[in-house]
């Protein structure tokens, strides 16, 4: 067609790798060496030439008459590559993709046959071709620790990127992720580091009240246990609530639902209850004050106080300034200091009272509440209080995900600010 045009014959396999030795391209190095010079000379168009009629949509070495799928995407194109189409490496058109330059997938033994185009065009609404991909390896990792935590997905990513080992596919739930690999090389050692993630019984599970966003996830864990061998819950504790207040919302119902489930006789604390978590580290749970009744359902939070390599911390729950005040006149307080007090109530006006910060002369304090959230908390009562008596108030909106060690009897705090705005 063009007898007067200048032809340019090169090899595609030789090259230099970053060492500057001489070494190989391996699979696709052809492909790649013809984009990449399609590229650089802004060609209008690659053309690679192989012994069949560019891409199908599915494999012709299982699936009987496929048929080739005339236009692809780059992307399109890359994914079939990648999953199973062995006419082309997935990443040998990229300098092509970036140059804008289409390349046509063209047979050999059939000149005259249109092949597949690959460009930057696309069609929106169609199946074009299925792919399957052989040897793959699914690692399923189930952890409680995944619950509303964030960041758990990335430090668990991470651990596949220091092994050079790329994810195919992942699939999460609230507590579990799986993800497939096709490069087994480190699987032992992937496995090994991911095994810090699992964990395989739930010694206590503590609910402060039945309010969703404290028991929701929850009832994910405990749906989770009674269909796994893989998780146990060993024992749920809960406030008593009089019958009168006791919530019907569906949340509630699941999570009661869970732990029948889970062949669990459910624990009501209904007075103080120390639990014993090994060593010198003891967690006391404070019920609700006895024979109270109250109109809001936060009132009848349980609180828990834990004592940990000599420093001690207060959680509280959603509790409210009217209960509060009963636990103080009750005494339940007496003698207690928090080095870390969780502010009540996510931070709201009506938690974390000034009697009650004067009873356990807080060090510090930490905040959770979700950034801009429609409540407005923290509200900034609260925060004027915390003031006066924390040397540091930390909140989940600024700070991201807030943790604290005890280390040789000393508070170690770090942050993922990942989440925080």
């Amino acid at each position: 067609m063009h007898p007067n045009a200048d032809i340019y014959i090169t090899q595609g396999f030789i090259c230099r790798n970053a060492y500057g030795e001489i070494d190989n391209l391996q699979r696709g190095g052809s492909d790649y060496t013809a984009s990449l010079i399609g590229a650089a000379v802004n060609a209008s168009e690659i053309q690679i030439w192989t012994d069949i009629d560019g891409m199908h949509d599915n494999d012709p070495r299982i699936v009987d008459k496929t048929s080739p799928v005339r236009p692809l995407h780059f992307e399109e194109a890359a994914e079939l590559a990648y999953f199973g189409a062995k006419i082309l490496h997935p990443t040998c058109v990229q300098p092509a993709k970036y140059a804008n330059i289409p390349v046509r997938l063209l047979n050999t033994m059939e000149p005259t046959a249109p092949g597949t185009l690959i460009s930057n065009d696309t069609e929106k609404g169609k199946i074009k071709a299925v792919a399957a991909k052989d040897n793959i390896t699914a690692i399923k990792i189930k952890s409680s620790r995944m619950l509303l935590a964030h960041g758990f997905l990335r430090k668990g990513f991470e651990i596949f990127e220091s092994y050079q080992t790329s994810i195919d596919m992942i699939c999460t739930s609230e507590v579990g992720v799986s993800v497939s690999i096709d490069n087994t090389k480190h699987l032992n050692e992937i496995l090994d580091d991911l095994k810090k993630y699992g964990v395989t019984t739930i010694d206590y599970m503590i609910a402060s009240h039945p309010h969703s966003d404290h028991i929701g996830g929850l009832v994910d864990v405990l749906e989770d246990a009674a269909v796994s061998s893989d998780l146990t819950v060993s024992m749920v504790l809960l406030p008593e609530v009089p019958d009168k207040d006791v919530p019907t919302t569906r949340v509630y119902e699941a999570f009661l639902d869970g732990i029948e489930d889970n062949h669990i006789d459910p624990t009501f604390v209904s007075e103080k209850q120390t639990l014993n978590l090994g060593g010198s580290t003891t967690l006391e749970l404070i019920a609700p004050p006895a024979g109270k009744t109250y109109s809001s359902l936060n009132d009848y939070s349980m609180a828990a106080y834990l004592n940990c390599g000599g420093k001690t911390f207060l959680f509280t729950g959603d509790a409210e300034k009217n209960e509060e005040a009963d636990w103080l006149e009750n005494g339940v307080f007496d003698g207690m200091h928090a080095d870390v007090f969780k502010a009540g109530h996510h931070g709201s006006r009506t938690s974390s009272s000034e009697a009650l910060l004067e009873q356990i002369q807080p060090t510090y304090a930490v905040i959770s509440c979700g950034t801009d959230n429609s409540y407005g908390h923290p509200h900034e009562e609260a925060l004027d209080r915390l003031d006066v008596y924390c040397d540091k108030v930390y909140r989940t909106d600024l700070d991201g995900t807030v943790i604290c060690k005890v280390e040789d009897g000393e508070l170690k705090w770090s942050f993922d600010k990942e989440y925080a705005s």
